[in-house]
């Protein structure tokens, strides 16, 4: 059914409508009497299942492959992402391209020989979380980056066109993608022909459609525009050089070629997940890439019942305190943090930039907002609460790396302009920045590691800081 083989042996006494059903159809193309059926949404999803191969016409094979029109459909997965992204590829190529031969292949099942006799080839990829190629697409990622960086072989360029989706869900921003980047600069370097700029899509980036959040809302738009290409080149259309031109240049801005500027990745640093998952933790998102969260202390010293060290330590009254960050954004994943593992992680600044006066505002409006949702308890000390709205010192350690904020000095004078005390957490992987802030009223340098590799040990993400 729909260019798939199904092996129902094992299901076709069970099926709610006969075995003697399933035993006419046997051997043929059974989708339209599947279609009439009108069976369930399960039932649907059930038959996925029983899938062992994808089904080619041998004599249709044969010559197509003489002609060389034929388009080979690659993918590496590592849950099954890019297969489904492969799977709906080749359906839809079926459909506008019924006469060329569709070849569907895994990546490790690929010999990289063939790569220089092929003539359309379109690649789905993921990165997995730690800036890798799936473990199918390791040998071929690896011997391609070889060929591409020995400058021996290339292809001919009127030869092979190729086009790569890229599918990522790391959290370390730095490896987003990376595979998928890596890939398309070296099919660029031996020679191949880049149909369309490589599209990259990431699972922390998802975008709402009507039917809710997808990772895949780029794809229908790609695909759509992909085929198009491919078919005014097999039916020698006089628009596809205009068309391929427009694409050449997007496309040498993307990989930076003949001086051109490179196109700005900068996006907001809170997704719509990660959004929805830090505000079910409590906190209150502010702008793109801040937010602030009521101290358990703050809580605690209201109810009075003591407060924090910094009472102890320093005199600050816990309820007059406020815990924010300027950057959610970490460097590090430690193994012994106590903080919820959402938030993104990045040796560098790599998001849209929030100016200082908003993040401040922000940050005491909302500030008051959570103090003002505890004001009807019975146990919150009516003398205390009003006081509480008068912020007199900040914590800047919620969640992040607050120090690695591009504005972070104007911040902090913002800050102190108020007459409003600081307290930093760093772990001092940004010496630089930490040698050039002003003075913070209480500086904490938080020492994870006495050696680099100590430090490389207590890292969830493996050796991302490192690399």
């Amino acid at each position: 059914m729909d260019g798939r083989v199904f092996d129902v042996t094992d299901y076709i006494y069970d099926h709610p409508g006969g075995y003697e059903i399933l035993e006419t159809v046997k051997g043929t193309d059974a989708y339209d009497q599947f279609l009439e059926q009108k069976h369930s949404k399960m039932a649907v999803k059930q038959v996925e299942k029983f899938v062992i191969g994808i089904f080619f016409d041998k004599s249709e094979n044969k010559s197509n492959l003489d002609k060389k029109e034929f388009i080979r459909i690659l993918y590496a997965t590592q849950f099954g992402n890019s297969k489904k992204i492969a799977l709906k590829i080749l359906y839809k190529t079926k459909k506008i391209l019924p006469r060329n031969n569709l070849l569907f292949t895994r990546m490790d099942k690929f010999d990289l020989k063939n790569l220089f006799k092929e003539t359309f080839i379109f690649i789905i990829i993921s990165t997995i979380d730690s800036g890798t190629a799936p473990t199918m697409g390791n040998k071929f990622c690896k011997r391609l980056n070889l060929i591409a960086n020995s400058n021996k072989i290339l292809l001919d360029k009127k030869n092979l066109h190729f086009s790569i989706f890229g599918l990522c869900s790391c959290k370390n921003f730095n490896d987003c993608n990376i595979v998928a980047n890596t890939m398309f600069k070296n099919l660029y370097k031996i020679g191949g022909k880049p149909l369309l700029p490589l599209e990259k899509n990431c699972k922390n980036t998802m975008k709402s459609s009507e039917s809710g959040y997808t990772q895949f809302y780029s794809f229908e738009k790609w695909m759509k525009k992909l085929l198009k290409l491919v078919l005014m080149y097999l039916t020698k259309n006089t628009d596809y050089k205009n068309i391929f031109q427009r694409e050449e240049k997007k496309i040498k801005i993307q990989l930076n070629v003949s001086g051109s500027k490179k196109l700005s990745n900068k996006r907001k640093m809170i997704t719509p997940m990660m959004y929805k998952k830090l505000v079910k933790e409590g906190y209150q998102l502010l702008s793109s890439h801040s937010a602030v969260k009521l101290c358990r202390w703050t809580k605690i010293m209201l109810h009075d019942r003591g407060g924090c060290y910094k009472h102890i330590f320093y005199g600050i009254m816990s309820y007059r305190c406020m815990e924010t960050t300027p950057n959610l954004s970490c460097a590090n994943r430690c193994i012994f943090c106590w903080r919820h593992h959402t938030n993104p992680i990045s040796k560098e600044w790599r998001w849209m930039k929030d100016s200082p006066e908003i993040l401040l505002e922000q940050s005491f409006k909302n500030h008051y907002k959570l103090i003002n949702m505890i004001k009807n308890s019975s146990q919150v000390k009516q003398q205390y609460f009003k006081k509480a709205h008068l912020v007199k010192h900040c914590a800047l350690s919620l969640v992040g790396e607050p120090i690695m904020y591009p504005n972070i000095q104007d911040y902090v004078d913002l800050i102190h302009d108020k007459s409003v005390s600081t307290f930093m957490v760093t772990n001092g992987q940004f010496p630089e920045k930490v040698l050039k802030i002003s003075a913070i009223t209480q500086f904490y340098i938080s020492v994870d590691a006495a050696t680099k590799k100590n430090l490389q040990v207590r890292n969830k993400e493996r050796n991302h800081i490192f690399n």
